[in-house]
């Protein structure tokens, strides 16, 4: 009889723990949106730490990452923006929709439309770089020549 009440003791103290968990971290939640040109389909990419692109914003606790023509975004932000740090795990709650030319959410993409979402780092660590592909089936080959000719364009600068 000690036994159940102490596993049921456990139990509670979990449950418990996870609400009171989730009800503090709560207010730390952001929801983050990718915005891709109308009908794009390839690889979508980031590259961060770039001196001459503007920073990203928090707006009523939303990140909007707004791609260009050729699904690529620069930003000065650093790679961990938003996060309280690489080892931080905060919830975030994400959509990926396409936007006319005036920004204008015009439909949501299905997380199927979405493959292979990673981060990685290039040139010996001097750029960090997210990337995403967007209705395709070979994300890696669509995705590290994007990465390459992106990364290649802000050397020129």
């Amino acid at each position: 009889m000690k036994n159940k009440w102490f596993l049921l003791g456990i139990v509670l103290f979990i449950v418990i723990g996870g609400l009171v968990y989730i009800f503090i971290t709560k207010d730390k939640r952001y929801s983050v949106s990718y915005e891709l040109p109308l009908g794009f389909k390839g690889c979508a990419a980031i590259v961060y730490d770039v001196k001459s692109a503007p920073a990203l914003e928090i707006k009523d606790k939303s990140i909007t990452y707004r791609f260009n023509n050729e699904g690529v975004l620069y930003t000065s932000s650093p790679s961990d923006f938003a996060w309280e740090g690489e080892g931080s795990s905060d919830f975030h709650e994400t959509s990926y929709v396409y936007v006319d030319e005036k920004g204008k959410q015009v439909s949501e993409l299905s997380t199927e439309d979405i493959i292979g979402h990673n981060k990685g780092s290039y040139e010996n660590d001097k750029f960090q770089v997210e990337s995403f592909g967007v209705k395709i089936e070979d994300n890696e080959a669509v995705c590290l020549g994007k990465i390459d000719r992106s990364t290649n364009n802000i050397n020129k600068e």
